[in-house]
């Protein structure tokens, strides 16, 4: 009863290095371990991932987001999807009550209440193997030679049909009984309901009627495995004193044990090779439980097989599901709502069955599924992809042929966690991503003057030879407050000048980029300074980049400094930190390459990075929290990049779930400034765009006589405007003035980074 079957791996090609002769014998060897790679390679489970956190942009269609799979290949399939194999129909099938396969990938049924065993060939044509004075067949299966075994119930007895096509009873007097004996026609069983053959050719019986699990030796000797002959559910090392309670699907695995749905006692009990009888999993009340095995619940199983890889497959009967418990002893439902009828869908959430009896599977991750009352055989994939919960945000859709999400988010999502598990032939791989959506780049994390600080783990990635740092900065406090602060370093060994990189502020108030030759000594370290002194409660991108040969600093997109290195970035194992200096800040997009970024500055500024950018080593994007949330579940700063560089929160008082220290951003919500219209000789007016990103409600305006900006028209020094343009008057004829916007939001005391910078002129 589904139990005959072994699925292989694929063997890898023989290589005939005869054929070969012409080759040296060194090409043969090379030839022939690149073929046994690739099968090994293609015979493993796979191991996917997404990276633990993926923000989308609502209203903006998605890049496709595809899984990283690091072991072996997953079958375009759909895990779970149900159908038709064959139905009464097509097949004239009345009360199918088991199922099994061959290793061709054919299927016999025992179609129960026709009193015949018929073959349902791949092709899709269906044949009778056998007739012949059968009542009420009622569980088949198949041994590695094709020889097919029947548990023919009503004439308590086992019958085989040999590949010829001849027929013959190797147990059972024909009438009920109980007894043993060496010569298999001399025993007796009662309303035996399932067999089911193991690979050393021992043929096991689930006699029903007497509670007992028989087995048939090879030679036909007819021995009691297990069972005392009482109903019962009494586990035993000696297995004639265990009990079941209408034993009826049994299945074996490749080192002998036998597995049964004890299907009155809602278990699947275990019988080793030595007759000890345990119960594998069930608590022995009816019900409906995914758990692990001892604490799932199940209703009347009655169908169980088992893969190639250990996972144990059942029909739940009373539930009207299929159910699988994996290698790792976890129950879940591959198939079916609960509710009886006959649906197919591609999601097994959503098919029903009714009374599925018998279950079997093949060498290709198909289970096919006798489904008695429907009399039909359906058909179940337990390779591809599946998600759960199924149900994914609006606008987006996940493929459970590919494991790819796509679309165009349409509402806004503070983090949804989804679980993705890709199954092949050779085993299972779940992952974790949480999903955000927002109108903009999500959330800024808050740091005090305290303690707050997040580290990230010292690795060997994070310290390459070039390294661009990239991030969006907010002052919270007047910084010439300090002597100076680092808001990201990562720290070498040493007790002092210990930054292999870090990204700061000077006591001046000016961003620095500090780069440290790891000596600890005086004098060895380097520093480059901006020009631009920072101010509070405005988003500044600052970015550095480090090198053996130079060390630059930037802020919004343009250079501040570079200044020579003369030494390479030295490593260390200390923590990449953020928050490493007491000084109050929110921090956004922080972005590490591997690379000189230098050329790509400002269209980083004014982009959301890539995750898959194969230069980044790590990206952080702070969209875990909720802003003004307490968040006290997220102690973790999730690494975009696939890296798995995540950061551990430390000491925010939000963990306590007390305040919340995750906040709205406006990081990245840049106006654009346009040319001017209007212009006269005492004045213009100024246009811009809105932000590509968020939602605001005002900007403020800065009009110059001078392209740094430190010559401010009177009246127009952080001028706050509704609208998107404004009237400047008051200016001189024929001089050329500058200006430039930032955008802001009611509820957040902030304005965002500077716009791109318009010149024009007034007219004499």
């Amino acid at each position: 009863m589904g139990g005959s079957l072994f699925p292989k791996a694929r063997m890898a090609r023989v290589v005939n290095l005869r054929s070969y002769c012409h080759m040296n014998r060194k090409y043969n060897y090379i030839l022939f371990l690149l073929l046994l790679c690739s099968s090994r390679a293609m015979s493993q489970a796979p191991v996917i991932s997404y990276g633990d956190f993926r923000f989308f942009v609502r209203n903006e269609t998605i890049k496709p987001v595809t899984p990283v799979n690091k072991g072996g290949k997953v079958p375009s399939k759909i895990y779970g999807a149900t159908s038709l194999y064959m139905g009464r129909s097509a097949g004239a099938f009345n009360h199918p009550t088991s199922v099994d396969v061959d290793h061709a990938g054919n299927v016999y049924v025992a179609d129960e209440y026709n009193n015949a065993i018929k073959k349902i060939n791949k092709d899709g044509t269906v044949i009778t193997l056998a007739t012949r004075s059968l009542n009420r067949p009622s569980g088949i299966a198949v041994d590695k030679n094709g020889t097919i075994y029947v548990a023919d119930c009503f004439n308590h007895r086992i019958v085989k049909i040999l590949p010829n096509g001849s027929f013959k009873v190797i147990a059972g007097t024909g009438y009920p009984g109980s007894s043993d004996n060496r010569i298999g026609s001399l025993a007796s069983f009662r309303y035996p309901v399932s067999v089911a053959v193991g690979e050393d050719g021992n043929v096991f019986v689930a006699d029903e009627g007497n509670n007992k699990i028989r087995k048939i030796s090879a030679e036909g000797d007819v021995t009691t495995l297990a069972g005392d002959g009482q109903p019962g559910s009494t586990d035993n090392s000696n297995g004639k004193l265990a009990r079941f309670s209408q034993p009826n699907g049994l299945t074996v695995d490749r080192s002998g044990n036998v597995y049964v749905a004890d299907q009155l006692n809602h278990k699947i009990r275990k019988i080793s090779p030595t007759g000890s009888v345990s119960t594998f999993a069930g608590t022995g009340i009816a019900g409906f439980n995914n758990s692990s095995r001892l604490l799932a619940t199940f209703n009347n199983p009655r169908g169980i097989t088992i893969d190639a890889i250990g996972n144990i497959y059942i029909t739940d009967v009373g539930n009207q599901l299929v159910r699988k418990i994996n290698n790792l002893g976890v129950v879940s439902t591959l198939s079916g709502t609960g509710a009886a009828g006959s649906f197919n869908s591609n999601d097994g959430s959503r098919s029903t069955f009714f009374f599925p009896n018998d279950v079997a599977i093949d060498n290709n991750g198909n289970l096919f599924v006798a489904d008695c009352l429907n009399h039909s055989i359906r058909k179940v994939s337990v390779t591809g992809y599946n998600i759960l919960p199924g149900i994914l945000p609006e606008g987006l859709s996940f493929d459970r042929t590919t494991g790819v999400f796509s679309g165009t988010p349409k509402l806004n999502e503070e983090g949804q966690q989804f679980t993705v598990t890709a199954y092949n032939a050779y085993g299972e791989s779940t992952t974790d991503v949480t999903i955000a959506i927002a109108l903009q780049p999500g959330n800024a994390l808050s740091f005090d003057d305290v303690d707050d600080v997040v580290n990230v783990q010292d690795a060997p990635g994070l310290t390459p030879e070039t390294v661009t740092v990239e991030l969006w900065l907010n002052l919270r406090s007047n910084p010439q407050s300090l002597r100076s602060a680092r808001f990201l370093v990562k720290r070498n060994s040493k007790m002092r000048y210990d930054d292999s990189y870090s990204i700061g502020l000077n006591e001046y108030g000016c961003f620095i980029a500090v780069m440290a030759s790891g000596t600890g000594l005086e004098g060895s370290q380097v520093i480059a300074t901006s020009t631009q002194k920072a101010m509070v409660n405005r988003w500044y991108f600052v970015a550095g980049v480090f090198s053996k040969d130079s060390l630059s600093i930037y802020v919004d997109g343009k250079l501040g400094s570079k200044v020579r290195s003369g030494f390479p970035i030295s490593k260390g194992y200390n923590a990449l930190s953020l928050g490493f200096d007491k000084f109050p800040y929110l921090a956004d997009e922080v972005r590490i390459f591997k690379t000189d970024r230098s050329a790509k500055i400002m269209d980083d500024m004014l982009h959301i990075v890539d995750p898959e950018d194969p230069d980044l080593i790590a990206y952080y994007n702070f969209n875990s929290g909720t802003p003004g949330g307490a968040n006290k579940n997220y102690t973790t700063l999730f690494d975009q990049s696939g890296n798995n560089y995540n950061g551990k929160l430390l000491n925010f008082v939000n963990l306590n779930g007390n305040e919340s220290n995750w906040v709205e951003s406006l990081a990245m919500v840049i106006p654009v400034a346009e040319d001017p219209v209007g212009i006269t000789a005492d004045g213009f007016a100024a246009k811009w765009r809105a932000p590509i990103f968020g939602k605001v409600d005002h900007f403020f305006i800065d009009v110059s006589e001078t392209e740094n900006f430190d010559r401010l028209v009177e009246g127009y020094a952080n001028k706050k405007i509704t609208g998107t343009t404004a009237e400047v008057k008051g200016l001189k004829s024929g001089q050329n003035y500058y200006y430039r916007l930032r955008a802001g939001k009611a509820i957040l005391e902030e304005q965002s980074a500077s716009s791109n910078t318009i010149t024009t002129k007034t007219l004499k």
